[in-house]
């Protein structure tokens, strides 16, 4: 849209109130900056609390839970979490194969149909194994699929290449009232 008045024209109010709201937006921007960096700040000393300072002092004592006299409950509870390195992938796959645990990772096979065209893709897909035509296949573990497996096998005992699944082991805490 274009403004067809002229600077002779626009009210210098009207002007000095754009003004106003502009620099009412750089503040607000700017204080948003710094609160996030708070946020960060604060999301980071609770993380300290949760997964270290809290985690060792109960280990140091013994426990792994207790109540507190106002009835809220303390449990200090083993976090796993594990992602592939894009390197180590083909390892990593070829490990599970070894190990008959391949059945956690997904096949995909990509292409774009229109709704009602689920039979033309099945057919598509036939056709491109029989033909040996080179399509794009894809293979994945889902993140809480291999959280999952990361944490079985740890509970278990159970030997697991720590490094080829970028395993972290660590405690959290929760406080429930």
């Amino acid at each position: 849209m274009k403004n067809e008045l002229t600077g002779d024209e626009i009210s210098e109010s009207k002007l000095g109130r754009v003004a106003e709201l502009a620099n009412l937006m750089v503040a607000l921007e700017s204080e948003i900056a710094i609160k996030e960096i708070e946020l960060a700040r604060l999301a980071e000393r609770l993380n300290d609390l949760s997964s270290k300072q809290i985690p060792d002092m109960m280990l140091e004592i013994g426990l792994r839970n207790f109540r507190l006299t106002n009835g809220a409950k303390i449990a200090v509870t083993p976090f796993y979490s594990a992602k592939i390195p894009d390197d180590l992938q083909e390892k990593a796959f070829g490990w599970l194969d070894e190990t008959n645990n391949s059945s956690i990772v997904k096949c995909e096979v990509h292409a774009t149909y229109s709704r009602g065209e689920i039979a033309k893709a099945k057919e598509v897909l036939a056709k491109l194994m029989k033909l040996k035509l080179p399509f794009e296949l894809s293979q994945s573990i889902h993140h809480s699929t291999l959280k999952a497996f990361v944490r079985e096998r740890i509970e278990n005992n159970k030997p697991l290449p720590h490094d080829l699944f970028g395993v972290f082991v660590g405690n959290k805490t929760t406080i429930s009232v």
